[in-house]
Protein backbone atom coordinates (compact mmCIF):
# COMPACT_ATOMS: atom_id res chain seq x y z
CA UNK A 1 0.00 0.00 0.00
CA UNK A 2 2.42 2.42 -1.29
CA UNK A 3 0.01 5.84 -0.43
CA UNK A 4 -0.53 4.74 3.43
CA UNK A 5 1.82 6.29 5.51
CA UNK A 6 3.30 3.12 7.19
CA UNK A 7 5.88 1.43 4.41
CA UNK A 8 6.66 -1.61 7.31
CA UNK A 9 5.12 -4.40 8.00
CA UNK A 10 2.92 -7.26 5.99
CA UNK A 11 -0.69 -7.76 5.12
CA UNK A 12 -1.97 -11.14 5.32
CA UNK A 13 -4.58 -12.67 3.11
CA UNK A 14 -6.77 -14.91 4.96
CA UNK A 15 -8.82 -18.05 4.12
CA UNK A 16 -11.11 -17.81 6.79
CA UNK A 17 -14.58 -18.88 7.25
CA UNK A 18 -16.27 -18.13 11.08
CA UNK A 19 -13.64 -16.59 12.65
CA UNK A 20 -11.75 -19.56 12.20
CA UNK A 21 -8.12 -19.30 9.81
CA UNK A 22 -7.13 -22.24 7.88
CA UNK A 23 -4.72 -20.68 5.76
CA UNK A 24 -3.19 -17.41 5.35
CA UNK A 25 -0.62 -15.52 2.63
CA UNK A 26 1.68 -12.60 3.94
CA UNK A 27 2.80 -9.79 1.55
CA UNK A 28 5.08 -7.43 2.49
CA UNK A 29 4.66 -3.49 2.06
CA UNK A 30 8.24 -3.57 0.62
CA UNK A 31 8.61 -6.37 -0.94
CA UNK A 32 5.48 -7.12 -2.57
CA UNK A 33 3.74 -10.98 -1.96
CA UNK A 34 5.63 -13.87 -1.38
CA UNK A 35 5.46 -15.76 -4.81
CA UNK A 36 2.47 -18.05 -6.18
CA UNK A 37 2.13 -19.26 -9.23
CA UNK A 38 1.74 -16.67 -11.94
CA UNK A 39 -2.16 -16.92 -13.70
CA UNK A 40 -1.76 -14.81 -17.39
CA UNK A 41 -4.15 -11.49 -16.82
CA UNK A 42 -4.58 -11.65 -12.69
CA UNK A 43 -3.18 -8.92 -10.32
CA UNK A 44 -0.98 -9.60 -7.99
CA UNK A 45 -3.39 -10.04 -5.40
CA UNK A 46 -5.49 -11.79 -7.57
CA UNK A 47 -3.17 -14.81 -7.64
CA UNK A 48 -2.75 -14.74 -3.81
CA UNK A 49 -6.75 -15.06 -3.72
CA UNK A 50 -6.74 -17.84 -6.28
CA UNK A 51 -3.74 -19.57 -4.20
CA UNK A 52 -5.49 -19.70 -1.39
CA UNK A 53 -8.69 -20.50 -2.69
CA UNK A 54 -7.41 -23.66 -4.36
CA UNK A 55 -6.44 -24.88 -1.23
CA UNK A 56 -10.47 -25.64 -0.34
CA UNK A 57 -11.22 -28.92 -0.67
CA UNK A 58 -13.42 -30.19 -3.57
CA UNK A 59 -17.13 -29.53 -2.12
CA UNK A 60 -19.77 -26.91 -1.79
CA UNK A 61 -18.60 -23.29 -0.82
CA UNK A 62 -19.73 -19.62 -0.72
CA UNK A 63 -17.18 -17.26 -2.06
CA UNK A 64 -17.89 -13.61 -2.03
CA UNK A 65 -15.74 -11.22 -3.87
CA UNK A 66 -15.14 -7.43 -3.64
CA UNK A 67 -13.37 -7.15 -6.92
CA UNK A 68 -11.74 -5.01 -9.32
CA UNK A 69 -10.63 -7.19 -12.19
CA UNK A 70 -12.44 -8.37 -14.43
CA UNK A 71 -11.10 -11.57 -15.04
CA UNK A 72 -10.38 -12.42 -12.02
CA UNK A 73 -14.19 -13.93 -11.06
CA UNK A 74 -14.57 -15.16 -14.32
CA UNK A 75 -11.51 -16.85 -14.20
CA UNK A 76 -12.75 -19.04 -10.91
CA UNK A 77 -16.33 -19.25 -12.47
CA UNK A 78 -14.46 -21.46 -15.04
CA UNK A 79 -12.10 -23.26 -12.98
CA UNK A 80 -14.89 -24.32 -10.75
CA UNK A 81 -17.04 -25.20 -13.43
CA UNK A 82 -15.91 -29.12 -12.76
CA UNK A 83 -16.71 -29.24 -8.84
CA UNK A 84 -20.21 -30.67 -8.65
CA UNK A 85 -22.68 -28.37 -5.78
CA UNK A 86 -20.71 -25.09 -6.29
CA UNK A 87 -22.42 -22.16 -6.70
CA UNK A 88 -20.40 -19.25 -8.13
CA UNK A 89 -21.99 -15.22 -6.88
CA UNK A 90 -20.42 -12.05 -7.41
CA UNK A 91 -20.73 -8.52 -5.95
CA UNK A 92 -19.49 -5.51 -7.72
CA UNK A 93 -20.45 -3.05 -4.59
CA UNK A 94 -20.96 -3.87 -0.88
CA UNK A 95 -24.81 -3.59 -1.26
CA UNK A 96 -26.62 -6.18 0.53
CA UNK A 97 -29.17 -6.79 -2.73
CA UNK A 98 -31.70 -8.36 0.00
CA UNK A 99 -32.00 -5.04 1.43
CA UNK A 100 -32.54 -2.90 -1.45
CA UNK A 101 -36.32 -2.79 -3.28
CA UNK A 102 -36.53 -0.54 -6.11
CA UNK A 103 -34.08 2.17 -7.05
CA UNK A 104 -33.56 2.57 -2.99
CA UNK A 105 -29.62 2.90 -3.04
CA UNK A 106 -28.00 6.20 -2.11
CA UNK A 107 -25.07 7.07 -3.51
CA UNK A 108 -22.66 10.15 -2.57
CA UNK A 109 -19.60 11.39 -4.13
CA UNK A 110 -16.76 13.76 -2.07
CA UNK A 111 -13.32 14.41 -2.46
CA UNK A 112 -10.96 13.31 0.91
CA UNK A 113 -7.19 12.30 -0.22
CA UNK A 114 -9.01 11.40 -3.28
CA UNK A 115 -12.29 10.78 -4.98
CA UNK A 116 -14.73 8.99 -3.08
CA UNK A 117 -17.95 7.43 -3.64
CA UNK A 118 -20.29 5.91 -0.58
CA UNK A 119 -23.63 3.55 -1.39
CA UNK A 120 -25.83 3.81 1.54
CA UNK A 121 -29.31 1.91 2.00
CA UNK A 122 -29.76 3.05 5.29
CA UNK A 123 -29.45 7.23 4.42
CA UNK A 124 -31.48 9.96 2.49
CA UNK A 125 -29.24 12.13 0.34
CA UNK A 126 -30.65 15.00 2.05
CA UNK A 127 -30.05 14.07 5.74
CA UNK A 128 -27.56 16.35 6.94
CA UNK A 129 -25.35 16.66 10.52
CA UNK A 130 -24.00 20.19 11.51
CA UNK A 131 -20.28 19.81 12.69
CA UNK A 132 -17.99 21.86 13.66
CA UNK A 133 -14.92 20.64 11.81
CA UNK A 134 -11.37 22.32 12.75
CA UNK A 135 -9.73 24.00 9.35
CA UNK A 136 -6.99 21.57 8.27
CA UNK A 137 -3.35 22.36 7.96
CA UNK A 138 -1.35 23.94 5.07
CA UNK A 139 0.77 20.89 4.51
CA UNK A 140 -2.42 18.36 4.60
CA UNK A 141 -3.74 16.12 1.59
CA UNK A 142 -5.90 18.51 -0.43
CA UNK A 143 -5.20 21.65 2.04
CA UNK A 144 -6.23 24.29 -0.87
CA UNK A 145 -9.92 23.66 -1.61
CA UNK A 146 -10.27 22.04 2.31
CA UNK A 147 -9.16 25.42 3.64
CA UNK A 148 -10.92 27.80 1.10
CA UNK A 149 -13.78 26.59 2.99
CA UNK A 150 -12.97 27.75 6.35
CA UNK A 151 -11.56 31.23 5.17
CA UNK A 152 -9.98 32.85 8.10
CA UNK A 153 -12.03 30.94 10.70
CA UNK A 154 -10.30 28.04 12.62
CA UNK A 155 -13.58 26.03 13.31
CA UNK A 156 -17.02 26.63 11.10
CA UNK A 157 -20.28 25.30 11.51
CA UNK A 158 -19.94 22.87 8.36
CA UNK A 159 -23.33 20.61 7.05
CA UNK A 160 -21.61 16.80 6.47
CA UNK A 161 -24.19 14.45 4.84
CA UNK A 162 -24.96 11.72 7.63
CA UNK A 163 -23.44 9.09 5.58
CA UNK A 164 -20.66 10.54 6.14
CA UNK A 165 -20.69 11.46 9.49
CA UNK A 166 -21.65 7.77 10.49
CA UNK A 167 -18.71 7.11 8.26
CA UNK A 168 -16.27 9.04 9.97
CA UNK A 169 -17.84 8.46 13.54
CA UNK A 170 -17.23 4.77 13.90
CA UNK A 171 -14.51 3.89 11.17
CA UNK A 172 -12.15 7.05 12.27
CA UNK A 173 -10.14 4.96 14.51
CA UNK A 174 -8.75 2.84 11.85
CA UNK A 175 -7.03 6.21 11.43
CA UNK A 176 -5.94 7.09 15.00
CA UNK A 177 -4.90 2.86 14.77
CA UNK A 178 -2.46 3.94 12.07
CA UNK A 179 -0.61 6.77 13.59
CA UNK A 180 -0.27 4.53 16.63
CA UNK A 181 1.86 2.12 14.60
CA UNK A 182 3.40 4.57 13.18
CA UNK A 183 4.25 6.56 16.75
CA UNK A 184 5.29 3.16 18.23
CA UNK A 185 7.47 1.96 15.41
CA UNK A 186 9.40 5.28 16.11
CA UNK A 187 9.73 3.84 19.84
CA UNK A 188 10.81 0.78 18.72
CA UNK A 189 13.55 2.38 16.66
CA UNK A 190 15.56 3.67 19.90
CA UNK A 191 18.55 1.72 20.57
CA UNK A 192 17.45 1.02 24.08
CA UNK A 193 14.61 -1.36 23.32
CA UNK A 194 16.39 -2.72 20.02
CA UNK A 195 19.12 -3.82 22.09
CA UNK A 196 16.36 -5.68 24.64
CA UNK A 197 14.71 -7.02 21.48
CA UNK A 198 18.14 -8.70 20.39
CA UNK A 199 18.23 -10.17 23.93
CA UNK A 200 15.02 -11.81 24.30
CA UNK A 201 15.03 -13.22 20.62
CA UNK A 202 18.39 -14.54 20.89
CA UNK A 203 18.40 -18.22 19.92
CA UNK A 204 20.75 -18.85 22.66
CA UNK A 205 17.85 -17.54 25.43
CA UNK A 206 15.98 -20.62 23.93
CA UNK A 207 16.32 -24.16 25.66
CA UNK A 208 14.41 -27.29 24.39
Amino acid sequence: MPSKPIDQGFKFHCLADHGYIYDFHPTSNQAGPVPVPSIPGFTATGEVVYHLLNKLPKCRHWVVLRYRSAQFPEELRIAKSDVKNYEYHSMRTAVVQDQVTGENVGGVSGIDNAPVTMLTTAHKLDDEVIRKPKRPGKKSTNAKNARAAFGEEHEKDMPIPACVDDYNHHMGGVAYYGQAVIDFHKILASSELRTLWEIHCSPERFTI
